[in-house]
């Protein structure tokens, strides 16, 4: 869908009925977790520091409420001050039609604040064919493999396979003693997809991600065929629930948190949820590690997914209005605040400013961030990097219809036809 340029609102005008600046914001911080306490005591000290400000939290914790409350604001010109957009390719459009603002300026001023970010996270959102950083980071975080090292001991393993070969051997000897190795709630179509995300990169970089997107690569082309074929492979040795298909997230996460499954793929999200014994079970069993790589292409072996996420920033706004919503993305971005959602909910800002403490901090949280410190080469979702908007349910909607049983080439297809039509 062509989008079109930001049209005059209260949000770049800064006005609203009550006299005050209205600054809304879109993000999925909602509900009840340390992480969005912290961010919720942001916007409450930023409106006591600004009384002439009122702030209107639009977030949505579901990713369709969140994507179709998005996609409204976009085609009715009525974008919030802070959003987020969900693919580095995405961005490429807004940017076209002003919709989003060149952060680079404004990271390059503030050295307190900009010099703390990431290096990868800064370059992630530099967008092809566009100069300049089209957005701030504000999450990351490798997705991999959350274990129960204890069933993984009974299968023969002292230490997490390292190799994919080793993995499958794993998976067949968990099988075998009537424990389900990797959970999969493939009702909720990102697990899969985020499964195939991991054999992507490890097999082929993501590099090749990028090139699928610049259509230098085709789904079709054997090598990505061999990709999604890895996940057929896994259906076919029994590697997650026969039922998989018809599971979602909860009850596959359920499975793992009581200890039926031996392995879940998931985020730092995650983390608090696994640390907390009275939600889940096995507890003091869970560790964390990095998707195994293959010996064939060890040259991709630190190419990861990360749950990597910017807040961008409407690309209309002007004076008190434009300044004022920098200043509260500074707030939720910067150094005081990682080290406070690191401390209260063991979550990972791409800065490296700050330290956690000790008594604070988890094993989790600590593997995960000693492992992210690894990654030579960053992507979240394989189709975050094609400009074509459907690609996400179309890609993963496809890897679905593996699990269910459609072969590696017709998914393969499937998804080829998308970008042969351009997204019609």
């Amino acid at each position: 869908m062509l989008l079109t340029a930001c049209g005059s609102s209260s949000s770049n005008t800064g006005s609203s009925s009550g006299g005050k600046i209205t600054i809304r914001i879109l993000t999925r911080q909602t509900g009840q977790s340390p992480q969005v306490k912290v961010y919720n005591d942001v916007l409450k000290k930023f409106q006591k520091d600004h009384k002439n400000v009122k702030i209107v939290d639009e977030s949505q914790g579901d990713e369709n409420s969140y994507n179709n409350l998005l996609k409204t604001a976009r085609s009715s010109n009525d974008l919030p001050n802070i959003f987020i957009v969900q693919g580095v390719a995405n961005l490429g459009e807004y940017i076209d039609n002003g919709m989003i603002t060149n952060m680079a300026p404004y990271i390059k001023e503030d050295k307190e604040w900009g010099s703390g970010f990431t290096k990868g996270s800064l370059d992630y959102l530099n967008v092809p064919g566009h100069k300049g950083t089209y957005g701030v980071p504000v999450q990351a975080g490798l997705v991999g493999v959350y274990y129960n090292q204890a069933l993984l001991k009974k299968a023969g393993f002292e230490e997490f396979p390292k190799t994919f070969d080793e993995f499958e051997t794993a998976v067949k000897k968990l099988r075998a003693m009537g424990i389900t190795p990797l959970t999969l709630g493939a009702k909720d179509s990102y697990t899969v997809g985020h499964l195939h995300n991991l054999i992507f990169y490890h097999m082929l970089g993501v590099d090749a991600a990028k090139k699928l997107g610049q259509r230098k690569m085709k789904w079709t082309d054997p090598a990505v065929v061999k990709t999604i074929q890895q996940v057929k492979d896994l259906r076919d040795m029994k590697a997650f629930d026969p039922n998989a298909a018809g599971i979602d997230s909860e009850s596959a996460s359920a499975a793992f948190k009581t200890g039926k499954a031996a392995m879940m793929i998931t985020g730092v999200w995650s983390i608090p949820i696994f640390n907390d014994p009275s939600n889940t079970q096995v507890s003091k069993d869970v560790r964390f590690a990095k998707f195994p790589y293959f010996e064939n292409a060890p040259q991709f072996k630190d190419d990861d997914m990360q749950g990597l996420q910017a807040y961008q920033i409407r690309g209309d706004l002007k004076g008190e209005a434009k300044k004022l919503t920098i200043e509260l993305v500074k707030r939720l971005s910067d150094k005081k605040f990682a080290k406070d959602v690191a401390d209260a909910a063991n979550q990972i800002l791409p800065r490296t400013d700050y330290t956690v403490e000790k008594s604070k901090s988890s094993i989790l949280f600590e593997e995960n961030m000693q492992l992210a410190e690894t990654s030579k080469r960053l992507g979240v979702d394989v189709f975050d990097f094609d400009p074509i908007q459907s690609m996400q349910d179309v890609t993963r909607n496809a890897l679905v219809g593996v699990i269910q049983g459609d072969s590696a080439k017709k998914a393969a297809q499937t998804i080829q036809e998308t970008v042969d039509n351009k997204g019609q």
